[in-house]
């Protein structure tokens, strides 16, 4: 628990340090990691998956895929490949077309229990 916050993407305006602005604010369901790649926003929230944006404007960001088949809590990021961690295992992405990225490999780790 996190003492009640709102899990959400603030889009901060920092060009003058002193002074920070809020630009906006985005609804999230539980982030945990984040990366990015230029203008393109990595976010892992949690049990809703990887979501990608275009955020090349910073007051209308655009969602260009997401992956909801499993939980996330980390991203890496490396020449157009994202390398993704859940509870599950590890996941590796070709995101050289960032609106349908490409599965390229898993590692998936078993439990104790032979799950």
């Amino acid at each position: 628990m996190c003492g009640g916050m709102d899990n959400q993407l603030d889009i901060i305006d920092i060009s003058d340090i002193e002074e920070p602005v809020l630009v906006k604010s985005w609804a999230m369901q539980g982030p945990y990691g984040l990366g990015i790649d230029g203008d393109i926003l990595f976010i892992c929230d949690g049990a809703a998956g990887l979501k990608v944006y275009d955020v090349s404007d910073a007051e209308s960001i655009e969602l260009l895929d997401h992956i909801s088949d499993y939980e996330t809590y980390d991203v890496i990021l490396t020449d157009a490949s994202a390398i993704v961690v859940g509870p599950g295992g590890l996941y590796q992405y070709d995101y050289s077309d960032t609106s349908d990225l490409e599965l390229l490999s898993t590692l998936v780790i078993q439990t104790t229990d032979g799950e």
